[in-house]
């Protein structure tokens, strides 16, 4: 189960919900991208854990033996993540120690009470 927060730019005020880093939902791995292009952060999927290994029992009957674990060259699994608004792809990994605001470059921070979990 993953987390969000709100985080909210202390300059010009944009907004998002995030989990604000590398986290994981029931659907896979995600993390916290910033589109170069439309200038909003995104928590994208770049892992889907629902691809699965089977192999038959004895009647037949296919088993799921586990998830897959290994990563094709490109660090994704089955895509490379794009922007969910734009559709770009020139996306970069979002500086959480920075946590610069990708509209205007302030201080993004999260605010208090606002956290969820999420499948």
């Amino acid at each position: 189960m993953g987390h969000s927060s709100l985080f909210q730019c202390n300059s010009c005020n944009y907004s998002t919900r995030i989990s604000g880093g590398p986290d994981a939902i029931m659907a896979g791995a995600t993390n916290t991208y910033v589109c170069n292009d439309c200038h909003s952060l995104q928590q994208l999927l770049i892992l889907n854990f629902s691809k699965r290994r089977n192999r038959r029992s004895k009647k037949g009957d296919p088993v799921v033996t586990g998830n897959q674990t290994e990563l094709p060259s490109g660090e994704y699994d089955f895509f490379p993540p794009y922007c969910t608004d734009c559709h770009s792809k020139n996306l970069d990994v979002w500086d959480t120690q920075q946590a610069l605001c990708p509209k205007c470059g302030g201080k993004m921070g999260k605010i208090p009470g606002e956290d969820l979990c999420e499948d």
